[in-house]
């Protein structure tokens, strides 16, 4: 399946909102629709799956259910860069003109944006 990076995106929001201390969020193909619209339900959990991969949030796959556990650091960090809609806009703009989607090419590009908007503001 090829990534979409919005989902992932959708992914990490609903885990921030949905998860906390011993707060964890079961998600199953019959509820998963629910829980993120507008993708189908293969699309919601392989990118659940992925973004357990990459190490963005905690979860435990078995019998056709993921356990979201909470956001990792590094989950954190991605989507406090992406999280307003004009750095979103532009990393997936940059990422398109370079030609790659992957994870560590968009947390890279988020975050080299969030720095230049620093300086700018400083």
């Amino acid at each position: 399946m090829k990534l979409n990076p919005d989902c992932v995106r959708d992914v990490l929001l609903l885990t921030e909102n949905e998860t906390g201390y011993c707060k964890y969020l079961m998600v199953t193909r019959g509820n998963c629709l629910q829980l993120i619209p507008g993708y189908t339900a293969d699309e919601i959990l392989y990118h659940i799956i992925q973004c357990e991969n990459f190490n963005f949030i905690k979860a435990n796959n078995s019998l056709g259910a993921v356990t979201i556990k909470d956001l990792t650091p590094k989950g954190h960090i991605f989507l406090e860069n992406i999280r307003n809609d004009n750095n979103w806009s532009a990393t997936k703009k940059v990422a398109s003109k370079v030609g790659s989607f992957s994870l560590d090419v968009l947390s890279n590009i988020a975050a080299s944006i969030v720095t230049t908007l620093i300086s700018k503001n400083l």
